[in-house]
């Protein structure tokens, strides 16, 4: 090669020579350039295109693509018919990556040689290189097509589809190479391909399989976890994101996907430490100062939620979302509550809502301000949203403005009528307004969810509760005991009968527990209704299951009021002393054989005997039990006095609205029941101080008015009348009550002065009555001619009947005064006892009453202690002196100091209804014989004269 070399130098023209050298060179790798350059020579000597081809083969084994490229250009355009020379052409423009020009090049062999199956593998490698997707896609689907779905093909097909986004078509070239033992990569391409379908149940069942072969890829991980948060498995998402967590993959992005997921799982404190990385690296971040609030709220830690929500909006004050969590997490905790209602009086004036208001004033309530509540909630337009209507007659219901509810309720009933909820509350709001038979109407509209069940007998337990809340407001007992008595079976879904009585519904009990059992206020209406058991003292299955019924909830709750207020009512009704034996041992939180229930056992029985003692050391406890823990709402305080009331235990009433009154001390319906209440107990000093602590009430003054008359304290009558202004509605009954305080007195000038003042507001009846009266005290005669103007203006009235009776007696003919013909009611109700009598002559006392009138004949029989209330000086002392306890000194004619003669001080001189008896005619009825019964009353009288 040296000799070759030296002779070129000397003779660079000798073509022989020259093309001897490259040829020699050719042969050995090592001289490989040598061959090259001389090739290059004898070339530009010759354009020979053997010796170009020969170059051409030498530059592309020496991979010298660019030097080779001119020359291949010249070779096929030299030859251009030549399809190896375009071949190689399009082969060394790939070599250089430049693929935009191999795949052209590819384009004009393929024109030539079409089915040439590597010529077309080669052209889909060229497009796809020079990113030409459609044109590689065109040439795989011919191979793919060519080769029956080979998979070399498919791969690079499905890749392709991938890269333009048909990921459907991707899914369907991968289908059938998942089927058959994939790599772990294919399934995950495979899964991610049908993830991006949207196809998440056949991309988890995908994941499943590649996770259970062992594949552990990052992708795996948390696409498990991200699908199985999409199903709501969040427990196994939470799973997988432990595992990403345990090979450290939880960073960015992926952090913020597992504590939400964490807290859907209800894993707070997991949620929690994944945030703490973020929230320590930037604790300014308002993103995760949201999420950590978030996250604090769900967990009920109402201090850290809040220190977040406020750290939040210090970033970001104008986001009212976060203002209004922040306040709602205030309102949670009590030493927060006012800053709760700044916080939303803050919201209130940027942006005015009804929802906003509505929960502010819920928030009053709860922070028992009233005044201010009611203030607002009247402030509050009438919502038209359903929701905010509903809303609204909650609030009136919690604020005791049952009217104001009533109509909340009505007005969203009309825009959902088939609510069934709302219906409900609104048939309790109706019983509580005392208007039991529409409350029941409303409730017999509601339809069941029963197969087979009347619409009239709803088979659902709260509408069965809502039935018996209702019947006894409407006090029809039996009623009442039929849907107790279905509510009691409700427990036994498999009867498929009701009882026949409660013997074999409480055989039911004793089978066992039942499948379903009621809760606990559930069982303290069945034991209510029982207690209005016409044959509670009769049956000892009755009074047993209503004990067994109290029994369980006390075990639940000792200090249900309810349970300890009916079972206080059933424990002196056990007719034998082993049931309270037994009691002992049943009531919760009693030690039958420590030494502090001997101790005190002993102290109760040498007092009242074993009996009594015992009895009386249960009542002591169950007292104990209701003073240990009250309720601290004023509706659930009244409703356990009305329980009270029911039972006839007026002094735990009186001491329930006492709890209420201390809850909400202005509020005027409570001291308006406490002091029926009051009146009930006929406890007239603690009458006298409730109406004085109401101040100038000129209401309450005229109440006091009265009881100063009926005690004969005539001072104090004038006194309070004093109170009262002129202009006032109840001015003309005051002046009425001083007027008949002065004749009492016998001040009857002063009577008939004040009478005169009552001219045209009073009725003419009455006041003609009270003249005549003044002026029978003064013995002026002239009684008898206003007498006879009455008789003449009205001569069927109750007040002319009177009047005749009176006539008689100023003139002296006491035969036809005691025997003038009475009707019943000639007496009104008790003065302060508007319900004494309940509608239809029902006796509204506690179980156990003396027939129908026994309220009646016990307010009579206090007669003698509370005050002079007849004036015996005619026919009605005859009915007086009827009257067991009173006193037969009193029935002395003309006896000046004794009030009214047969009307009860209150009523106004008005005669009752008809058919209404006062206590005194059905206390001189009740023990009259037949007579009576048959409506000729003076035979009666006669002979209880």
């Amino acid at each position: 090669m040296a000799l070759l070399a030296a002779y070129l130098r000397e003779h660079p023209q000798d073509r022989e020579i020259l093309q001897f050298a490259a040829e020699f060179a050719a042969r050995g790798a090592a001289d490989q350039a040598a061959a090259i350059d001389y090739y290059q020579r004898l070339y530009q000597e010759t354009r020979d295109p053997l010796v170009r081809r020969q170059l051409l083969d030498l530059l592309v084994a020496a991979e010298r693509f660019k030097e080779a490229m001119p020359l291949q250009e010249e070779e096929a355009g030299q030859f251009p018919e030549n399809q190896e020379a375009l071949h190689r052409l399009a082969l060394l423009h790939y070599w250089q990556q430049d693929y935009q020009a191999a795949a052209q090049v590819y384009q004009r062999l393929l024109e030539r040689g079409a089915e040439d199956a590597a010529l077309r593998r080669e052209a889909a490698q060229a497009a796809d290189a020079a990113q030409q997707v459609d044109q590689a896609l065109g040439h795989y689907l011919w191979l793919y097509g060519r080769y029956q779905g080979k998979p070399e093909y498919a791969l690079a097909l499905a890749r392709l589809w991938s890269q333009k986004g048909n990921h459907a078509e991707a899914v369907a070239v991968l289908g059938p190479l998942a089927q058959n033992k994939p790599e772990p990569e294919l399934l995950r391409w495979y899964a991610l391909e049908l993830l991006l379908v949207r196809d998440f149940a056949k991309s988890l069942k995908v994941y499943e399989a590649a996770w259970q072969a062992g594949d552990t890829h990052q992708e795996t991980i948390v696409n498990l976890a991200r699908l199985y948060a999409q199903k709501r498995h969040f427990a196994r998402a939470a799973g997988f994101w432990d595992e990403a967590s345990r090979r450290q993959l939880l960073k960015g992005d992926l952090a913020w996907e597992a504590a939400l997921t964490y807290s859907y799982a209800r894993r707070y404190g997991e949620a929690l430490e994944t945030l703490g990385p973020l929230h320590r690296r930037d604790p300014k971040n308002p993103k995760v100062l949201l999420f950590l609030g978030q996250l604090n709220l769900y967990q009920e830690n109402w201090a850290r939620a809040a220190h977040y929500f406020s750290a939040y909006l210090k970033e970001k004050p104008d986001d009212e979302a976060v203002q209004e969590q922040l306040a709602e997490v205030l309102s949670f905790r009590p030493e927060t509550r006012e800053k709760a209602l700044s916080q939303y009086g803050a919201i209130l004036k940027r942006r005015d809502s009804l929802a906003l208001r509505l929960k502010r004033v819920a928030l009053l309530l709860s922070n028992r301000r009233w005044q201010d509540a009611a203030r607002e909630l009247k402030d509050c337009p009438r919502a038209q949203e359903p929701q905010f209507l509903r809303e609204q007659a909650r609030l009136c219901l919690w604020l005791g403005d049952l009217e104001a509810a009533l109509g909340h309720y009505q007005a969203f009933l009309q825009k959902e009528p088939r609510h069934r909820e709302a219906s409900l509350e609104m048939a309790r709001v109706l019983v509580y307004l005392g208007r039991a038979p529409e409350a029941l109407e409303v409730l017999r509209a509601l339809r069941v969810g029963q197969a087979g069940v009347r619409l009239d007998q709803p088979g659902d337990r709260v509408l069965l509760t809502a039935h018996i809340e209702a019947t006894l407001a409407h006090r029809d007992w039996p009623e009442a005991q039929r849907w107790a008595l279905r509510l009691f079976c409700s427990q036994f879904p498999g009867k498929h009968r009701l009882a026949r009585d409660w013997a074999e519904a409480r055989s039911w009990l004793q089978e066992g527990p039942p499948p379903t059992a009621l809760d606990l206020e559930e069982r303290a209406w069945v034991a209510r209704v029982l207690c209005r058991h016409p044959d509670l003292e009769k049956n000892g299955e009755i009074i047993r299951t209503a004990c067994d019924l109290v029994i369980l909830n006390l075990r639940k709750n000792r200090y249900h009021h309810p349970s300890l207020l009916i079972l206080s009512y059933l424990l002196p009704r056990l007719p034998r002393y082993e049931d309270l034996s037994r009691m002992v041992r049943r009531i919760p939180g009693i030690r039958a054989d420590g030494p502090e229930y001997v101790a005190a056992l002993a102290f109760f029985d040498g007092n009242l005997g074993r009996q009594g003692g015992k009895l009386d050391y249960l009542l002591h406890v169950l007292k104990e039990y209701r003073h240990h823990r009250w309720p601290d709402s004023p509706g659930e305080l009244l409703a356990l006095a009305e329980l009270a009331r029911e039972l006839g235990d007026s002094l735990a009433a009186t001491h329930y609205y006492d709890r209420a009154l201390a809850l909400r001390p202005g509020d005027q319906r409570i001291a308006a029941l406490k002091l029926n209440c009051q009146m009930r107990r006929q406890d007239w000093s603690e009458v006298l101080k409730t109406l004085q602590k109401q101040g100038n009430d000129p209401a309450a003054a005229l109440a006091v008015a009265r009881l100063y008359l009926q005690q004969g304290q005539y001072e104090g009558v004038k006194a309070a009348t004093r109170k009262i202004p002129e202009g006032h509605p109840c001015y003309p009954q005051a002046l009425l009550l001083a007027a008949q305080a002065n004749r009492l007195e016998r001040n009857y000038k002063e009577a008939l002065k004040t009478l005169e003042k009552l001219s045209g507001r009073v009725p003419r009846e009455e006041l003609l009555m009270e003249q005549a009266r003044v002026l029978e005290g003064m013995g002026d005669k002239r009684a008898a001619g206003v007498y006879e103007g009455i008789i003449r203006s009205q001569p069927d009235s109750q007040a002319a009947r009177i009047a005749r009776a009176r006539r008689d007696r100023s003139r002296g003919d006491w035969a036809r005064a005691y025997i003038f013909p009475l009707r019943p009611g000639i007496f009104g109700p008790f003065p302060g006892f508007p319900d004494a009598v309940a509608p239809g002559g029902q006796n509204p006392g506690p179980p156990g009453s003396p027939g129908v009138h026994g309220q009646q004949q016990a307010l009579w029989r206090h007669l003698p202690s509370c005050g002079r209330f007849l004036d015996h000086q005619g026919p009605a002392c005859a009915i007086g002196g009827g009257i067991p306890g009173i006193q037969s000194k009193h029935h002395q004619p003309r006896c000046p100091d004794f009030p009214r003669e047969n009307r009860i001080a209150g009523t106004g001189g008005q005669p009752p209804a008809p058919g209404r008896g006062g206590p005194g005619a059905g206390a001189a009825l009740s023990g009259g014989p037949a007579a009576a019964q048959r409506g000729d009353y003076r035979p009666a009288l006669l002979e209880a004269g």
